[in-house]
């Protein structure tokens, strides 16, 4: 019996398969983000946030912040706050761009690098964890192309390609 506080998706039967997809997507990411977050906390690390920043911060050579902006879809003022926040936690530090006074870079501390190899090993457990019980993971071309949907899905969100009179 499921308890009060976990509750599955509901179908919508009011509404196309499109706008469902939408719906368990967003779900279905909260709920990862909030037990990745949690798991995270437990073990007395980075947490969710953090984490991505320092994921970004790790995959780009003279990471920007503007990188992380773009990378992670959120605000210039977020990205301050939280490279502000890893910064007094000694995991980041801002390096001045020679080339333009106006710019840093961020790289990571060898503590940050300690913290992301941690949390790395953490989400990956977790993942596989909650993973383990879907079907289609058991598969790994199923899987494959599952996720080659979603990166396809992500590619028309960030390219905003859906509609020529899309303007920003």
């Amino acid at each position: 019996m499921q308890s009060e506080s976990v509750q599955s998706l509901p179908l919508h039967t009011n509404v196309g398969n499109a706008t469902q997809l939408v719906h368990y997507i967003t779900r279905i990411e909260t709920r990862m983000w909030n037990e990745l977050d949690e798991r995270l906390k437990q073990a007395g690390t980075v947490s969710m946030a953090h984490y991505e920043v320092l994921q970004c911060i790790a995959g780009i050579e003279q990471c920007r912040p503007a990188d992380i902006r773009a990378t992670l879809a959120i605000s210039s003022g977020g990205v301050t706050k939280l490279l502000d926040r890893l910064e007094y936690l000694g995991l980041v530090a801002r390096v001045a761009n020679a080339s333009d006074r106006r710019s840093s870079y961020i790289e990571m501390t060898d503590k940050g690098s300690e913290a992301l190899d941690r949390a790395r090993k953490l989400v990956a457990q977790t993942t596989q964890s909650i993973l383990a019980h879907v079907s289609m993971v058991h598969n790994d071309s199923q899987l494959d192309q599952f996720m080659c949907t979603l990166e396809q899905l992500n590619e028309v969100l960030v390219t905003r390609c859906w509609d020529a009179d899309h303007q920003e």
